[in-house]
């Protein structure tokens, strides 16, 4: 710390300003004065952890006190702006730092407009984690793919396709890959709006069992019950009296 920041243990800042020791609210030793709409801190000098969150602040004013005066740093000659408020007017900084209260406002007179789900191309790189494709190409990746592999991954079937889950996913004709956890997108593309998963699936009433699919063409919910461990003697089972 530098010689002449030494003794400063007073602010005087910007209103706006004090959310700046927001974090500091903890602290019983640093106090807070309001003297003509501005905020007055007072805290034990020393304090490197004020003095880094005040210094950046513009329109900071500090103090230091010295043999009972109060002094501007640098200052030689004692100073008389600091009020008396910060030594008996002052609460603690977590009294001082609270959110405001709520005041509800009635709802305007233009009612809400529904907002239509879409897809929008994003460009961001993202890992896949899930693949739509035929049944019958999914057979044929099994059929060379190792024991690893095929445990690492999950499918649920619905007629001809299977939607596949997992990691390093393999690369199949007529295949779409999505990435996602609980809201699956293809790949390329982006929710639009652009909302957390919790909201989208909250927005269209998805249960936690159950995976939100989004495609050009609407929405599918898909339960997570109904995916299974891709073994090969499965696919053969579901490939039987089918042409491949």
């Amino acid at each position: 710390m530098s010689p002449a920041l030494e003794h400063v243990c007073c602010a005087s800042l910007p209103p706006s300003a004090l959310s700046a020791l927001a974090d500091l609210r903890r602290e019983p030793d640093i106090r807070v004065a309001w003297v003509d709409g501005r905020p007055w801190v007072r805290w034990e000098a020393g304090s490197e952890a004020v003095l880094r969150r005040l210094l950046p602040v513009s329109g900071v004013d500090l103090f230091a006190r010295r043999e009972g005066l109060w002094y501007r740093p640098g200052c030689h000659l004692p100073t008389f702006e600091v009020p008396e408020a910060i030594e008996s007017g002052a609460v603690p900084l977590c009294r001082a730092i609270t959110p405001m209260p709520v005041r509800p406002s009635p709802p305007g007179e233009v009612a809400p407009a529904p907002v239509r789900l879409a897809l929008a191309r994003d460009d961001r790189a993202r890992p896949a984690t899930a693949l739509r494709c035929p049944l019958s190409g999914l057979r044929r990746w099994a059929e060379t793919a190792t024991t690893a592999e095929l445990s690492a991954a999950a499918a649920a079937r619905a007629g001809d396709e299977v939607m596949l889950l997992g990691r390093g996913l393999p690369v199949i004709a007529g295949g779409v890959r999505f990435w996602g956890d609980g809201v699956l997108v293809p790949l390329g593309f982006r929710a639009d709006p652009d909302l957390p998963e919790p909201a989208l699936r909250r927005s269209l009433r998805v249960a936690e069992d159950a995976l939100l699919v989004l495609e050009a063409d609407g929405v599918e919910v898909v339960p997570r019950e109904a995916f299974r461990r891709v073994t090969r003697a499965g696919l053969r089972l579901a490939l039987e009296g089918r042409p491949t």
